[in-house]
């Protein structure tokens, strides 16, 4: 049981290590679009961060 806590927080942070990441990459495609003058009018399209459904299923 110990071990399959100790993957989960493993998995849990590397989630939140790539969703900083893509976070990251959003915002230096934003600035590149606003340099070229391109407005991105479409918010639906964002990456949601996993980690809040994540946090959710914490295990105490």
């Amino acid at each position: 049981m110990l071990q399959l806590q100790d993957s989960y927080f493993v998995f849990n942070f590397l989630l939140e290590e790539m969703g900083e990441r893509i976070s990251d990459l959003e915002k230096h495609v934003a600035d590149l679009m606003a340099e070229a003058g391109i407005e991105n009018t479409d918010d639906g399209l964002r990456v949601k961060k996993p980690s809040i459904f994540f946090n959710l299923l914490k295990v105490y």
